[in-house]
């Protein structure tokens, strides 16, 4: 029996002449933390793209629970279980937070062009639910454009989980958040996945978010895989320091 949620085996992409990914292989198990990381320009994205279906694949194969899910539209990965969270804020502005995560819901059950239910009442009870699950209940009626900013990237969770997914990717969650806002979104990444059983793969710069979510870390350098490992052995791999995690890291490694 297939223990891997997520199975990426040999996935390149090239724009012109520059290859953006190159031959990257991971696994990623069930109720696991997954982080990727790299420097500016390794491949982070355009590989969260290619797994997600807003770029195709030049070569390679990408397994979700034992189906190969290469090249499908985002659309049909989201009815499978997959569901991402995007670098740049995705959401209604002028919808309310509640509004927001209710119009995922509908969309997951197939009703958004239902002209027999009125769509207010429609997936009403799991929106809150969700909202309550992530933190947001009591924002509910909330314009959704006048959250803060680390409010507004924990509601596009909200929203991803509208879906049911099995396996969330994130990408930059806590970019531009203040310490508090990342110490909650942190908080919150940990908890789906002790109290709901979500897999989480994740892109992320902030070295100690992912040092202290990660079960595995997946360390990109121009596009091909670098080191893959715990995160203390990524920690201790010399080329992971010289190439991206520094003297930051080295002088953790001391104290």
């Amino acid at each position: 029996m297939d223990l891997d949620i997520l199975k990426v085996k040999s996935l390149s992409k090239a724009f012109g002449k520059l290859q953006a990914v190159d031959r990257v292989s991971f696994t990623v198990q069930p109720g696991v933390v997954k982080s990727v990381i790299g420097p500016n320009g390794a491949g982070k994205t355009t590989l969260f793209n290619l797994i997600t279906g807003y770029l195709r694949a030049d070569t390679g194969e990408i397994t979700f629970k034992g189906m190969n899910i290469t090249n499908l539209p985002p659309h049909e990965l989201n009815r499978k279980g997959l569901a991402r969270s995007f670098q740049i804020v995705n959401i209604f502005p002028r919808f309310t937070v509640f509004e927001n995560v209710q119009a995922a819901v509908i969309s997951r059950m197939g009703k958004s062009s239902s002209i027999v239910t009125s769509a207010k009442n429609v997936g009403r009870e799991e929106a809150f639910q969700i909202l309550d699950r992530v933190g947001l209940s009591e924002q509910a009626g909330y314009i959704a454009g006048t959250l803060s900013h680390g409010d507004q990237r924990i509601m596009e969770i909200a929203i991803a989980l509208g879906g049911r997914p099995e396996l969330l990717l994130l990408d930059e969650p806590t970019a531009g958040m203040a310490p508090e806002e990342t110490y909650a979104t942190v908080a919150l990444i940990k908890r789906l996945v002790s109290e709901f059983g979500l897999s989480i793969l994740v892109v992320e710069h902030d070295m100690d978010v992912v040092f202290s979510i990660s079960e595995t870390i997946v360390v990109l350098h121009q596009g091909g895989m670098l080191a893959q490992g715990k995160p203390e052995e990524v920690r201790q791999n010399e080329m992971v320091q010289r190439v991206y995690l520094g003297e930051e890291i080295t002088r953790e490694k001391g104290q």
